[in-house]
């Protein structure tokens, strides 16, 4: 991939007078995965000014030598923050947090340092909608997902009218959960977010924070094309931390979760307190379903309890999995059946798009 110069990129911005977009980008020993997620910045092509702002959160890998190779030679563009200290271990939202204080942008854009942007147009097209549509502060777009060094994307993950975009309400971000929203996607205009509420800093994860509280004024506008790259459980992400079960973590984790949910229906006013108890509700089902993949048996059946209790019917999901708590050995390998010749059907759908490439 050849890069334009600083001067090249500059030498295109009609609005100079103010920065239209802040990209932040935390990372923590990615030296495998930052170069690529850098050069997605660079690639994009706008007629406005933007920043790229690069925590580093205190990497004892080559990290830190990469992103400084790369703001010596942007020096205009990339500023850095260096952390002599990690600070994810103190609390996990801490490096978004800071990241998101140093910005001056009108807008943020979001990616991780284990992900990258594949479109040369990703913030342009997203920051012409958010500028088309002033009541509105979050645009979000598909994604593809990268596992094992290979795309594997399922056709129910990515838009089949590759040239629209739609609405998305309010409510379904919160029922959503975290998931709902692939994060190297995410723009928000910053007046949504700059201000974050105190109970930011205590939650185990801050893109649902961050996608709730920009969706709040008038839900979200999707761009129904894949135009940045997420890696599964890659090297010093959340999902690789997570990908292990411990029971005790877990519990820590999803209580955290719960409080934070809780917290945004009450920074919230409480108007949309339905939608957010089906949030917890369907939050138990994600860790009742990490415990029964470790045969946690007890666990899986007390977590669903807890679930149907807090929420019945909060999805499809929560209901089948409620029934295998009468018989969750059988429950368990039939959904891993179902996962193999869904994974079939996923790779014959990748293979599909292959051909149809050449």
């Amino acid at each position: 991939m050849n890069l334009r110069t600083e001067e090249s990129i500059v030498s295109r911005w009609k609005h100079v007078d103010e920065t239209y977009v802040s990209i932040i980008c935390m990372t923590f020993n990615q030296e495998s995965y930052i170069e690529n997620t850098i050069k997605g910045f660079l690639i994009q092509e706008t007629d406005f000014k933007f920043e790229i702002i690069i925590h580093d959160d205190a990497s004892t890998d080559r990290t830190p030598k990469i992103i400084k190779a790369y703001a010596e030679k942007y020096p205009s563009l990339i500023k850095v923050i260096q952390q002599s200290e990690n600070q994810y271990s103190k609390k996990p939202t801490l490096p978004t947090h800071t990241a998101i204080n140093a910005t001056n942008g009108k807008y943020i854009a979001i990616c991780e340092g284990d992900d990258y942007w594949s479109s040369e147009n990703k913030i342009r097209q997203q920051i012409e909608l958010l500028e088309k549509n002033p009541e509105t502060d979050l645009c979000y777009h598909d994604c593809e997902h990268l596992s094992g060094g290979s795309i594997i994307t399922s056709p129910k993950k990515i838009s089949k009218n590759l040239e629209c975009h739609s609405y998305v309400s309010f409510e379904s971000i919160v029922k959503g959960g975290g998931a709902f929203i692939c994060t190297p996607s995410i723009v928000m205009r910053s007046s949504s977010v700059k201000n974050l509420p105190d109970f930011f800093l205590n939650s185990p994860v801050g893109d649902y924070v961050l996608q709730v509280l920009s969706a709040s004024s008038n839900g979200a506008i999707k761009l129904n094309k894949p135009m940045a790259v997420y890696r599964v459980a890659s090297q010093g992400s959340w999902s690789s931390e997570q990908a292990n079960y411990n029971k005790e973590r877990n519990t820590r984790t999803l209580t955290a979760m719960i409080e934070t949910i809780s917290a945004l229906d009450n920074y919230l006013a409480n108007t949309h307190s339905n939608a957010f108890d089906i949030a917890i509700a369907k939050e138990y089902v994600v860790f009742a379903f990490k415990a029964l993949k470790a045969k946690d048996i007890e666990e899986f059946k007390r977590l669903m309890g807890s679930s149907y209790k807090h929420k019945r019917l909060a999805s499809a999901k929560q209901t089948i999995m409620h029934m295998g708590t009468i018989a969750p050995y059988l429950f368990y390998h039939i959904y891993r059946l179902y996962q193999q010749q869904t994974s079939k059907k996923e790779l014959g759908f990748v293979k599909e798009n292959i051909r149809n490439s050449k």
